[in-house]
C-alpha cells in the first residue's frame, strides 16, 4: 500500500511569515475547504535535526459549508479530503465488497470528523494577522481583529475558536493560555507581517 502525498500543492497560501528569533514559519493554508493554521519546525538544510525540532504543528480555523447532496454522497471536499480518499480507494484492487465497504466507512469517519470545525463565510477575504511569542516558538493569529487561533511551544499543539469539540488533532480555545503566552510584554509581529 503507498502512502498517501501530503503535499501542499493545491493548498493556496492565505499567510505566511517566517520567524526571524527561532527560524520557524508559520501559514494559513486553505485547501479549498478547510483553513488551517501551521507551524513548521526551524528550516535545516539537511533536515537532520527533524527530531529535535519535531513535525509541523497546526491548528484548523474554520472551514466552508457542505451542501446536503455532498454530506448524502459523501462527497470529498478540499484537496486534502480528496487525496485521503483517493489513497483509500479499492478500485482497481482486489479487496472486494469488504473492501468497499470498508473505504466507505472511511469516508464517513473522515467527513464525520468536520462536524468539530466551525462553518465560516466571508462576503469578503478576511483580515489575518501574527503575533508571535517572545521566544519565537509560539505563534497567534488574529481573524479580522480577533484573537483566534493559537499553537503553544510546550503544548506541541494549536488551540483555536473555529473548533467546536476537542478532538485528536483539534483543541478547543484555551484563554487563559492565550494571555500568559502572549500577553507578557515579550510578543510581537514581525516586520511586514
Amino acid at each position: 500500500m503507498q502512502a498517501p502525498d501530503h503535499s501542499m500543492a493545491d493548498w493556496k497560501v492565505l499567510l505566511h511569515e517566517d520567524n526571524p528569533i527561532s527560524l520557524r514559519s508559520v501559514s494559513v493554508l486553505d485547501d479549498g475547504y478547510v483553513a488551517t493554521l501551521m507551524l513548521r519546525p526551524r528550516s535545516t538544510p539537511d533536515r537532520r535535526n527533524y527530531d529535535i525540532y519535531g513535525p509541523a504543528q497546526s491548528a484548523n480555523l474554520y472551514r466552508r459549508h457542505r451542501s446536503f447532496l455532498a454530506r448524502l454522497i459523501r462527497s470529498p471536499l478540499g484537496s486534502s479530503q480528496k487525496q485521503l480518499f483517493k489513497w483509500s480507494d479499492p478500485s482497481g484492487k482486489s479487496r472486494g465488497l469488504r473492501g468497499w465497504i470498508g473505504h466507505w466507512g472511511y469516508r464517513r469517519i473522515c467527513i464525520s470528523l468536520e462536524r468539530n470545525i466551525r462553518v465560516m463565510e466571508f462576503t469578503r477575504p478576511p483580515e489575518l494577522r501574527l503575533l508571535w511569542a517572545g521566544s519565537g516558538h509560539s505563534v497567534a493569529l488574529f481573524l479580522n481583529g480577533e484573537p483566534w487561533a493559537f499553537i503553544h511551544e510546550d503544548k506541541n499543539h494549536g488551540y483555536s475558536k473555529g473548533v467546536l469539540k476537542a478532538a485528536v488533532y483539534d483543541n478547543l480555545w484555551d484563554q487563559e493560555l492565550f494571555e500568559q503566552t502572549f500577553n507578557d510584554g515579550a510578543a510581537y509581529s514581525c516586520p511586514g507581517g
